[in-house]
């Protein structure tokens, strides 16, 4: 069995293109069986694949006396390993009563806050890996379907992504299931933790493992799990494509930095939708962003009409104008002087890349250039690209921090610095237009 696991996470390793010769590991350590196996598989690959690894372990205070015991179990693992362990506090309770947020989504804020503040401290090209197995993919698909979702939320989670702090996050254990994984731990004589909280049934997630999954494989398939996987993989894959499809025909339509309306409801909705929630994330409006309103920016961009608008989450607004559609958040007239744009950073991303958080607001002048999902780009180009008239582009105001451009007031964000959800402390700039 345990070749069987280790062979596995080394295929999703190398299929993926998660670990490149000279990286430096930060894993996540719980002492659970995900992460214990995980641990394990990393430390047996370290000379066979040329990285380095080091463990984070995070006491959420969820479970006193228990919580304690786990930190010092995974301590003991890391020092029979001769692998430096990170060991992070953070009481959770009290932090989710202040923020109104839940204990479960508190509990994730702070494990990546700490994966991040450990990447940090690192030297080099650093990765942080996180053990979410085949089961907690299929529990994430469940739980988005039944919350609602289109075809991307149903493909969940990606072997990769980037942290708030713009580290990679891998996933080397997405193609293993929970039952392989505690076979390997037993058969490795590892002695995983157990969290207790996993079989709370208050959680969905956990009534969804415990209750949903084995009794549709009970009832209707045996092998539903790994349905929920091909289904997950293709659905990958038609993501991407379509991304980049979405992305060449928002190429072919854009004006004066937005969309032409009638064009953009000429194109099939698999493009449309993700051409409408690209804008959106442009703008500053990242999540919150449902089926319902994608439709309605659809509907107002079909009748076309100018300054027919509809109102959007997070004080945002799709705006049809003389046959350009765009998302904007709303302004205000405050005595006449004009509206009001608003735009919202993450403060810690700021220190982090520029040493500062005091953001300039200028016109633009040269060498300036500002970071798009497509890579760097030149604010000169962006304006031509945007049609921008000539005799305008000297009076847009601009968001920078030397000559990195921030904001676009009115046009476009940059794609790296917008506070999200997971921001824990934001720079506001207002801007009169």
């Amino acid at each position: 069995m345990s070749i069987d696991v280790k062979e596995r996470i080394l295929k999703t390793i190398l299929d993926n293109k998660l670990i490149d010769r000279g990286d430096h590991i930060v894993t996540g350590l719980s002492g659970g069986p995900d992460s214990v196996c995980l641990f394990s598989v990393l430390m047996e690959l370290r000379e066979e694949l040329g990285f380095t690894l080091e463990a984070v372990h995070v006491n959420h205070m969820f479970r006193p006396g228990l919580a304690e015991e786990d930190a010092r179990y995974v301590q003991r693992l890391c020092d029979e390993s001769g692998i430096v362990c990170r060991q992070y506090v953070y009481d959770c309770p009290s932090l989710a009563e202040e923020s109104g947020r839940t204990l479960e989504e508190t509990g994730r804020d702070v494990r990546y806050e700490a994966f991040d503040d450990a990447a940090s401290a690192s030297d080099g090209n650093v990765k942080i890996a996180v053990a979410q197995n085949a089961g907690d993919q299929c529990e994430t698909m469940l739980f988005r379907l039944i919350r609602g979702t289109g075809p991307d939320g149903l493909a969940a989670m990606a072997y990769s992504r980037r942290s708030r702090k713009g580290y990679d996050i891998i996933r080397p254990l997405l193609d293993v299931r929970r039952t392989d994984i505690e076979a390997y731990c037993a058969e490795k004589n590892l002695h995983p933790r157990t969290d207790h909280t996993n079989s709370d049934r208050e959680y969905t997630r956990n009534r969804i493992r415990l209750d949903l999954i084995p009794y549709i494989e009970e009832n209707f398939s045996e092998n539903f799990t790994d349905s929920l996987l091909r289904l997950s993989s293709i659905l990958h894959r038609d993501r991407e494509y379509l991304r980049n499809e979405a992305v060449k025909a928002r190429k072919s339509i854009e004006k004066d930095g937005g969309v032409l309306a009638d064009r953009l409801t000429e194109l099939p909705y698999s493009l449309s939708s993700r051409i409408v929630m690209d804008i959106a994330a442009g703008a500053g409006l990242a999540e919150d962003m449902s089926m319902v309103h994608i439709r309605a920016c659809l509907d107002i961009a079909e009748k076309g009409r100018t300054s027919i608008r509809t109102d959007l989450p997070g004080g945002y607004e799709a705006v049809v104008q003389y046959g350009v559609f765009r998302i904007r958040r709303k302004g205000k007239v405050p005595d006449e002087q004009g509206v009001v744009l608003k735009a919202v950073f993450d403060r810690d991303r700021l220190i982090s890349e520029f040493g500062t958080d005091k953001v300039v607001v200028r016109t633009r002048k040269p060498g300036d250039y500002i970071r798009l999902a497509g890579g760097r780009k030149k604010i000169k180009k962006l304006f031509i690209d945007m049609k921008i008239p000539e005799e305008l582009r000297d009076s847009i105001r601009l968001a920078a921090i030397g000559n990195e451009v921030l904001w676009v007031a009115g046009y476009r964000y940059s794609s790296e610095y917008r506070a999200t959800d997971e921001t824990s402390s934001t720079v506001e700039i207002e801007i009169i237009v």
